[in-house]
């Protein structure tokens, strides 16, 4: 199972909660305490399974820039509820305002990034980049297609400032 994101619904996680033989949690830090390209993360799986994993892993899984700064995130006790405090204040808000903007549908979500469909998605994603703004375009993620970007929950200023003003002044 894949609980990449759990952390901003923990009431939907597994981890810990289960005790099935065959399954198998993926968890990372680096999508909650937002430091991408760190791959920093964690599994948990019966010991059965752990011994037979152990066998094919590498000696060097964790870099010491990724250690230290997993160590250094999870040093802060507050940052996890500070973190979805924040989320449950400004993800609502972003997402009332992306979905007043034409040929615009926005999905519900519950971690830090919104699923957005527009047929205009190609160009709005060029647009945005030339603008200094990266959102992903997926769609090359199974079950979406060309119409779906996604977009990041960021800081008041980059939401409300650049995001949706980029995006109302490409128009529709």
């Amino acid at each position: 199972m894949d609980e990449a994101f759990a952390d901003f619904a923990p009431a939907n996680a597994l981890l810990g909660r289960t005790r099935n033989s065959r399954l198998l949690i993926l968890r990372s830090l680096t999508k909650f305490y937002g430091m991408p390209g760190l791959r920093l993360g964690f599994i948990e799986l019966p010991a059965t399974l752990q011994r037979r994993l152990l066998a094919y892993k590498e000696p060097w899984s964790v870099n010491s820039l990724a250690a230290t700064a997993g160590g250094a995130a999870l040093a802060d006790p507050d940052y996890p509820q500070r973190s979805r405090d924040f989320m449950a204040t400004e993800r609502p808000w972003l997402t009332s305002r992306l979905a007043e903007l034409p040929d615009l549908k926005v999905y519900p979500a519950a971690a830090n990034y919104l699923l957005l469909e527009t047929p205009r998605a190609p160009q709005l994603v060029n647009n945005l980049l030339h603008q200094g703004i990266a959102v992903r375009h997926c769609a090359n993620f199974r079950g979406l297609n060309e119409t779906s970007i996604r977009v990041a929950v960021r800081t008041e200023e980059e939401d409300r400032g650049r995001l949706l003003a980029a995006l109302e002044q490409a128009g529709p």
